[in-house]
């Protein structure tokens, strides 16, 4: 049951006696679980999505005709890793011609990009169009209201998160690492909320 159900296996298993042949039916089919590993690809998965919507949401949309380049700034040097790492998959999974990594922001805010976001608080991307540079003019209010899209569902988020880590009974009653992890994702969402600030204005 647990590969199907994991978090309703191991929840059913607190309130059972251990024994040791449940203690290593666990502990098998557990053991080739790597969250470490799924984090990672989880964040590239995020930030591949968010090339995607990028694209889509632009006026005409994005697609290989305009032979698409993505552009990513990573400022942590774990998600550089990772994505230099795995830049075939990236540029696979976007559906562009080419990924370029950025170590810093001037080189990054130098490109003629079409249109740009920040995926997550450590990261930013921008997408650079042949043959849409020239509807670049035209295109800005495009560009400015796919962000403004992304700030209200952020501004959703923020306010959910706080309205979590304000209630009295999530106070007295959440232990203390998930109020750490809670105001962890709260900075990490005003970061992001910042850059994206940054890049419309």
């Amino acid at each position: 049951m647990e590969p199907f159900a994991p978090f309703l296996t191991r929840e059913l298993l607190t309130y059972l006696s251990p024994t040791a042949a449940a203690a290593t039916e666990l502990s098998r089919t557990t053991c080739w679980i790597d969250s470490e590993l799924e984090d990672k690809i989880d964040r590239m998965l995020h930030i591949c999505q968010h090339v995607r919507q990028l694209k889509n949401e632009f006026t005409p949309p994005i697609v290989r005709k305009h032979k698409p380049i993505v552009h990513i700034h990573a400022k942590s040097k774990e998600l550089t890793a990772l994505l230099e790492e795995q830049r075939d998959i990236v540029q696979h999974l976007t559906l562009c011609n080419g990924v370029l990594l950025h170590s810093d922001r001037s080189s990054f805010n130098s490109q003629p990009f079409v249109v740009k976001c920040a995926p997550s608080h450590d990261c930013l991307i921008g997408i650079v169009a042949e043959s849409l540079e020239s509807l670049l003019v035209n295109q800005q209010s495009a560009a400015s209201d796919a962000n403004k899209k992304i700030l209200i569902k952020l501004d959703a988020e923020i306010e959910k998160l706080q309205k979590t880590i304000n209630n009295d009974g999530y106070q007295k009653s959440a232990s203390a690492e998930v109020q750490k992890r809670h105001n962890e994702k709260l900075n990490r969402l005003l970061q992001q909320k910042e850059e994206m600030f940054k890049i419309t204005n």
